[in-house]
């Protein structure tokens, strides 16, 4: 099949600073399009300024920054500074057709930017991108195709997010708010009731083993965490000289740097980063009703972090966060709720991942 360069179809504006936005719409305001609105998880703004406008046949990409390469489109309105938008040639092609393609491109566009600490899209490697030459309505039926499976992976997302807030809900009804604790149970500091483990300062400068290396991205929130989504391990020797500690199954972990409160359980032995820290219950607390009271103290670590640049928490303070004590059966009885819902969540997961991988094949088929 034939192809374009993306730079033979587009015209590139970058979007400038707006000094005046609003979350209230005023006269004469327009919508002032910001990185979030390329996700879809924004809060709306607007803007009297003038500067560039995007239509909603424009592809907008995030040129600068955490989110570059990250795409959007169908938007309309006057965009940031660190947003680009490609006008894009509508006789020959749609907004929607070029932004799948970008999107799935994303990886490579990441990999070739520029900037050691920050981000930029390289615009070279960005205009020579190919486009498949195909005419505009095999375009609306390949976005349509792709639409309907990604449709499908948000809404089993969704209820994987539906079954997290049916066990948090669960627990309130069980247990009471945790920080407020009006059902007046015995409470504590985490350490009083478990072991802690502190990872090692020392990072690994291979990874050529079987033994699990977990980082925050490997966790499951309010679930059980495996091995490394990166299929990364380390030998015994690789542990030994980096002095690593081995996290043992069942074990606790939660987050201490920059995304706090993410919380998981262990499926079976690991070794991690210094962004984590692990807990290794007692007797008298469930690992289960652990991890969830850990998960609604993050205020308190919020509060209690000292931060720089992210959030972080010492092992005092790690090992400082309050927890309930009510009734081990109590806890018991949680747990087994639980449990019963991630035999649910797993084969949603399994389910999740067939879709996933469909979609990344679609996308592969149409974009190579």
């Amino acid at each position: 099949m034939s192809a374009y360069k993306l730079g033979d179809i587009v015209i590139i504006k970058k979007g400038r600073k707006a000094e005046d936005t609003s979350d209230v719409y005023l006269d004469g305001s327009k919508r002032f399009i910001q990185i979030d609105d390329l996700r879809n998880d924004n809060k709306i703004k607007y803007t009297k300024s003038e500067g560039v406008f995007a239509t909603e046949n424009d592809v907008l990409i995030a040129w600068d920054g955490a989110n570059a390469g990250t795409v959007g489109y169908g938007l309309s309105g006057v965009i940031g500074s660190t947003i680009a938008c490609l006008e894009i040639d509508k006789d020959r092609f749609s907004g929607a057709f070029i932004g799948k393609c970008l999107q799935s491109k994303f990886h490579k566009i990441r990999q070739n930017c520029t900037g050691a600490t920050i981000p930029h899209i390289r615009r070279d490697y960005l205009l020579n991108i190919k486009v498949p030459n195909i005419d505009k309505q095999k375009q609306k039926q390949i976005v349509q195709t792709l639409d309907t499976a990604d449709t499908l992976r948000q809404k089993r997302k969704e209820q994987l997010n539906l079954l997290d807030d049916y066990l948090k809900s669960v627990f309130f009804e069980m247990f009471g708010d945790p920080v407020r604790n009006k059902k007046c149970w015995n409470s504590c500091k985490v350490i009083d009731i478990c072991d802690c483990i502190v990872p090692g300062r020392d990072k690994p400068k291979s990874f050529t083993g079987s033994m699990p290396w977990v980082t925050t991205d490997d966790l499951e929130c309010l679930g059980w965490t495996l091995n490394s989504k990166k299929n990364v391990g380390l030998t015994s020797e690789e542990i030994t000289t980096v002095r690593a500690k081995v996290i043992p199954k069942d074990s606790v972990i939660m987050t201490c740097v920059g995304d706090l409160g993410v919380v998981s359980i262990a499926k079976n032995e690991f070794v991690m980063n210094q962004q984590l820290h692990a807990f290794i219950c007692s007797k008298r607390i469930k690992n289960i009703f652990l991890m969830f009271s850990l998960f609604f103290q993050k205020d308190y670590m919020l509060r209690m972090a000292s931060s720089t640049t992210v959030p972080y928490m010492n092992k005092a303070i790690c090992n400082s966060v309050p927890v309930l004590l009510p009734p081990i059966k109590l806890q018991n009885k949680f747990a087994s709720i639980v449990e019963q819902v991630e035999q649910t969540k797993q084969k949603m997961r399994a389910s999740l991942n067939e879709m996933d991988n469909h979609f990344n094949a679609l996308m592969q088929r149409y974009f190579g």
